[in-house]
């Protein structure tokens, strides 16, 4: 069951509202997408509107075609309200705005360029942080990166589906090499040292 409440103040959903909203968006995308990538999306989309879908943008009057607009803050608000309107859906319908964002919306939203992925490459991603910052920088590209609060927002969001938390990533491969150098430099530095006691 979606929740929704028109407003352009931050916090308008509940937290067991929020995990409504999280149950019919995972159930729309659980067939196509891995739970790591929605995790990350699901991050970014708190972030952006409190998982509300009739969120306007802070600081902008309810009505705005400037600021933007849903789940996805998309903007202007014209780039999703003028496709719903085309298409006969409410705007506040949360399943059409999560529908848009996975085709998405507008042409060009998603960007190859900024994420490093296509859309379908992402949607298989297998890392919480990582699916967070590629939807961050391929889809929303805010004002405001907030790249860490995002992030966290995507591990809790992982947690709540998954009952577990997510596995941390792998360390930088430049520390895997300055740890593998490290240690072959003390290996190599005790044979010398067994061959002169010889």
């Amino acid at each position: 069951m979606w929740h929704y409440v028109e407003t352009n103040q931050f916090g308008a959903l509940s937290q067991s509202e929020m995990q409504d909203n999280v149950e019919e968006i995972y159930n729309i995308l659980k067939d196509e997408w891995t739970l790591e990538a929605i995790s990350g999306m699901l991050g970014n989309a708190q972030q952006e509107s409190g998982m509300n879908p009739a969120q306007w943008q802070h600081g902008y009057p309810i009505g705005t075609t400037v600021g933007g607009y849903g789940l996805y803050q998309w903007t202007p608000s014209t780039n999703y309200t003028d496709y719903a309107t085309a298409n006969g859906y409410d705007w506040e319908d949360g399943t059409q705005q999560v529908v848009a964002m996975n085709k998405p919306i507008p042409s060009g939203q998603w960007s190859v360029k900024n994420s490093g992925y296509t859309f379908e490459e992402f949607k298989q991603l297998t890392d919480v942080d990582t699916a967070t910052q590629a939807f961050y920088a391929g889809f929303e590209r805010a004002g405001i990166p907030a790249t860490e609060q995002r992030k966290q927002y995507g591990r809790d969001w992982y947690t709540y589906l998954s009952g577990k938390p997510p596995t941390p990533p792998p360390p930088e491969v430049s520390v895997l090499k300055n740890v593998f150098y490290g240690n072959k430099k003390i290996l190599y530095r005790g044979k010398i040292n067994n061959f002169f006691r010889k």
